[in-house]
C-alpha cells in the first residue's frame, strides 16, 4: 500500500525530487479561492539552502548491508516547504517575474490581471502574488486561471511547480424558485395574482419560465364564450437581491361554475433551482370552494384499488406490469417491423431505405413521444436527450449485438460460416457521424447562448427545430441516393 501510494505521488507531482536548491516554484500548484473573498495571495518560494543528506541503510538479498546517501525533501502533504537547516548555498539577492494567464475565468471580468517582479533580498525565502478576484453576484459556475514564473534573475532559476493553477469557487446562491401559497383564488375584478418567490439566496440575474395549464378550466388568447381565462407562458426577470414577483392572470369573471387552472415554474437559469412549490392551483371564484375540496378528498379517501390498480401496484412490486409492457411493446415493434418490410417490397424499395425510412420511423415514434412528454414535464432537459441517446444504445448494442452473437455462436456450432455483408453502410455511418456531430454543436451553442438545452425564444427554438428537420431530411436523401446509386460517393 505504501509503494502503491508513493508511485500516485510520484506520477502526480514531478517536482517532488527536484533539486530546487537555487530555483524559484510556487508553493503548491493548485489554489482555490472563494469569489466572496475578492483576493488570493500566492506564495512564492525562493530555496537559498541546499537539503541536507542523510546516511540511510539498505539490507542486501545476500544478507550483507549497504549504506545510501539520501537528500531530505522540502516537500510536505503536497505542499512545497522552503528548507531551512540545509547549507545556504544562494546569498545574494535574486528577482523572478510573474503574470496571470486566462483560463475559463477571464480578465476584467472573474479576476484582474496582474504581472511584476518579485525581488528577494538576502534573507527573504518566501513572498506573496496578490491577485484581485472580483465579486459580481452573478452565479456562472467555478472558473480557472494561471499563474506563472519567468525569467529569474541573480543566478537563480525556475524549477517545478513554476506554473499555478487558481481555481474560483463560485459561491453565489441565485436561490430556489417556488410559489407563496399551493391556492388562490379569483376575485371580482377578473383577475388573479399569484406571487413567485425566490428562496435560499437571491445573487444574481435569474430567471424562471411561468406558464399555465388547463385544469377543468379552459384557456385562450382572450377571453371570450367559451374561454374560462387567457394563458400564459412566458419568462419571468429577476434582479439581483430580488426576491418576489406577482403575476397577474386574466380570468373570465361571468364564469359561473368554480373551475381551476394550474400555474408551474420551470426552467430556472443556471445555478438556480425549483422550490418544493413548484406549481398552484387558481381557482375562477370562492364559492363553494371549502365543500368542493372536502367532497374531492372524500372520494379520494372512499376509492379503493381495482384488481387492476391492486395487479399493476402491488404484486411482486410491480414487476409483471414491467415484463408485460416490454414484451406488448417488442411484440409492436415486430409488427411494425414486418409490415414495413412488406410495403417496401411492394413499392420496391430497397431494404437498405426502408430502413432508415419506414422502418426508423415506426420504432422510433414512440420514443419521439416519450422525449416530447420528459421535456414539458421534467425541470431539465436530460431525461429528454437521454431517453433518445439510450434508445439508441440499445438498437445499436443489444438489437445488433445479440442477433449477432447468437449467429455466431450457432455458426460455430454447426461449423458454418457467418458473414454479414454490408453495401451501403460505411457511408450511411459517416454521414449519420457529421449530422450527429453537428447536432451535439447546436446543443452546445444553446447552452452557451440560451442558457439550456430545451426552451428559450419562440424563434430560437423555431429555427433549431427547422435545422435538426433539416439535417434528418438531407440523411435521408442522402443515404437513399447513395443506395440506389453506390458510385455517387467515393466512401
Amino acid at each position: 500500500m505504501v509503494d502503491a501510494v508513493q508511485a500516485i505521488q510520484d506520477r502526480d507531482m514531478p517536482f517532488r525530487n527536484e533539486d530546487l536548491c537555487g530555483k524559484f516554484t510556487f508553493a503548491s500548484p493548485s489554489y482555490s479561492v472563494l469569489e466572496s473573498k475578492e483576493i488570493i495571495e500566492i506564495d512564492v518560494l525562493f530555496h537559498r539552502r541546499k537539503p541536507q543528506k542523510t546516511k540511510s541503510t539498505l539490507k542486501l538479498p545476500n544478507g550483507g548491508l549497504k549504506n545510501e546517501e539520501e537528500k531530505e525533501t522540502s516537500f510536505q502533504n503536497g505542499v512545497i516547504k522552503p528548507c531551512m537547516d540545509g547549507e545556504l548555498v544562494h546569498k545574494g539577492v535574486v528577482s523572478v517575474e510573474y503574470e496571470t494567464r486566462e483560463g475559463s475565468a477571464k480578465f476584467d471580468k472573474d479576476f484582474k490581471p496582474a504581472r511584476g517582479t518579485l525581488q528577494f533580498d538576502p534573507n527573504d525565502f518566501q513572498k506573496k502574488i496578490p491577485i484581485t478576484v472580483i465579486n459580481d453576484a452573478q452565479y456562472e459556475g467555478n472558473v480557472d486561471f494561471y499563474v506563472l514564473l519567468k525569467n529569474a534573475k541573480g543566478d537563480a532559476g525556475i524549477g517545478d511547480p513554476n506554473i499555478a493553477r487558481v481555481t474560483i469557487i463560485d459561491d453565489d446562491e441565485p436561490g430556489e424558485f417556488e410559489f407563496e401559497k399551493v391556492q388562490y383564488y379569483g376575485g371580482s375584478d377578473g383577475s388573479v395574482s399569484v406571487t413567485i418567490v425566490r428562496k435560499n439566496g437571491a445573487d444574481g440575474k435569474v430567471t424562471v419560465e411561468c406558464l399555465t395549464l388547463d385544469g377543468t378550466a379552459k384557456g385562450g388568447e382572450k377571453i371570450e364564450d367559451g374561454v374560462d381565462y387567457v394563458t400564459f407562458d412566458e419568462e419571468i426577470d429577476f434582479g439581483n437581491e430580488e426576491t418576489s414577483k406577482k403575476i397577474r392572470f386574466e380570468i373570465n369573471k361571468s364564469s359561473k361554475e368554480n373551475k381551476n387552472f394550474i400555474v408551474c415554474l420551470r426552467n430556472p437559469s443556471i445555478g438556480a433551482k425549483i422550490g418544493k412549490h413548484a406549481s398552484a392551483m387558481v381557482f375562477l371564484s370562492s364559492d363553494k370552494l371549502e365543500g368542493d375540496l372536502a367532497d374531492i378528498i372524500e372520494d379520494d379517501e372512499e376509492k379503493e384499488d381495482g384488481w387492476a390498480d391492486q395487479f399493476k401496484k402491488k404484486y411482486l412490486g410491480a414487476w409483471p406490469t414491467f415484463v408485460v409492457s416490454v414484451l406488448v411493446i417488442g411484440g409492436l415493434t415486430l409488427f411494425v417491423e414486418q409490415l414495413s418490410g412488406l410495403l417496401s417490397c411492394v413499392i420496391q424499395l430497397k431494404p437498405a431505405v426502408a430502413g432508415i425510412t419506414l422502418i426508423a420511423l415506426g420504432t422510433s415514434l414512440p420514443d419521439t413521444f416519450a422525449s416530447k412528454s420528459a421535456a414539458q414535464n421534467d425541470q431539465h432537459a436530460d431525461a429528454a436527450i437521454a431517453n433518445v441517446t439510450g434508445s439508441n444504445s440499445v438498437n445499436v448494442f443489444l438489437g445488433l449485438g445479440l442477433p449477432w452473437v447468437i449467429s455466431a455462436i450457432y455458426a460455430a456450432a454447426t461449423k458454418t460460416e457467418f458473414k454479414v455483408k454490408t453495401n451501403n453502410l460505411v457511408s450511411s455511418v459517416v454521414i449519420f457521424t457529421i449530422f450527429g456531430t453537428l447536432c451535439i454543436i447546436l446543443l452546445l451553442l444553446r447552452r452557451r447562448f440560451v442558457g439550456g438545452e430545451l426552451g428559450g425564444s419562440t424563434v430560437g427554438k423555431v429555427l433549431s427545430s427547422i435545422f435538426l428537420i433539416i439535417l434528418w431530411l438531407l440523411y435521408l436523401v442522402l443515404a437513399s441516393v447513395k443506395a440506389y446509386h453506390p458510385d455517387v460517393f467515393p466512401w
